[in-house]
């Protein structure tokens, strides 16, 4: 007598694909600004070519009041100011015409 093996019909699932985390160390470089504070009149050799600067420029020779309160800060302030962003070859041209 011959015995056979059941033989199964049944489909074997694929295995679940297996997930690896690996960490991957990418090395690049972060310029950071820097700012620097300057009072008083620039001359050309305080330019340097490759900064820019923003400056703040008072609009009115008179005093600028003290605000008591933050909000009336927010909404007085920047109508005392001249607020703008500039290349220093905007300012060499700009220092021709500067006494001093």
């Amino acid at each position: 007598v011959m015995e056979t093996l059941p033989t199964t019909e049944e489909e074997v699932p694929p295995p679940e694909p297996e997930i690896i985390y690996v960490k991957k160390i990418l090395e690049k470089v972060v310029k950071t600004p820097q700012f620097h504070g300057y009072f008083g009149t620039l001359t050309k050799y305080d330019v340097h070519k490759r900064h820019r600067f923003v400056y703040f420029i008072r609009r009115t020779s008179d005093g600028i009041p003290c605000p008591d309160m933050l909000q009336e800060a927010y909404s007085e302030m920047p109508g005392h100011f001249q607020l703008g962003c500039t290349l220093p070859d905007m300012l060499f041209s700009v220092i021709h015409f500067i006494p001093g």
